[in-house]
């Protein structure tokens, strides 16, 4: 039998050499961030969709180091009357949706005589099998031919007008939803972040910084 002795440490009493190695490992180790870190930003970006009038909302991304990484959504249709009036307060979002109404002024009122005869959704393309970006959506659309061929070819000059920058929209939205996704990631493996967990967990280490 042997008994050995050990001085145990907070990670406040390490050398500053000892905490660097703490941090580091901490960042390497399989348990941090072993959990969904990503759900706020996910739940808020959602629930922007759903305010501004997206139907049946799913997002998705993959990151962050990676050729083809991004984000984007799904959706089934959209409620035009929601989506061409004011939003909710949830920025950076806001600002592109509303950039995006001021600029499509016109088109979006030739289009609003016509909301009950279209509906748009999201589709996958050829891209999505192998990566999540917003190029990896294209955006469909169903017209109810319903009152004649010129009604339809009125519905068709709308849509086709709008279509567009609805696109490009949804590219934005995608593009930023990364964007705030990897910032997080990043804030969370900065060496603040990484204290502050390691402090609040009460954690135990040895001289030269391994956790016990």
């Amino acid at each position: 039998m042997r008994i050995e002795e050990r001085e145990i440490f907070t990670f406040e009493e390490l050398s500053i050499e000892a905490q660097e190695k703490a941090i580091e490992d901490t960042r390497d180790g399989s348990s941090y961030l072993d959990y969904d870190w990503f759900d706020s930003t996910k739940e808020d970006f959602e629930d922007f969709l759903e305010t501004i009038g997206f139907n049946g909302v799913n997002s998705y991304f993959s990151g962050f180091w990676s050729q083809g990484d991004g984000a984007c959504f799904d959706f089934t249709s959209i409620e035009l009357d929601k989506f061409f009036t004011d939003s909710t307060c949830f920025e950076p979002y806001t600002t592109l949706h509303n950039d995006f109404k001021k600029s499509n002024e016109k088109i979006i009122k030739k289009l609003l005589r016509f909301k009950d005869a279209v509906t748009f959704r999201s589709c996958e393309n050829g891209y999505s099998t192998h990566h999540c970006h917003s190029k990896t959506r294209y955006i469909d659309f169903d017209i109810d031919g319903c009152g004649g061929k010129s009604h339809l070819i009125n519905v068709e000059k709308a849509t086709a007008a709008f279509l567009d920058g609805l696109r490009g929209l949804y590219e934005s939205l995608s593009d930023e939803y990364y964007s705030c996704l990897n910032n997080q990631y990043d804030y969370l493996n900065s060496e603040e972040a990484i204290k502050d967990f390691i402090i609040g967990g009460d954690f135990e280490f040895l001289k030269n910084g391994e956790k016990i």
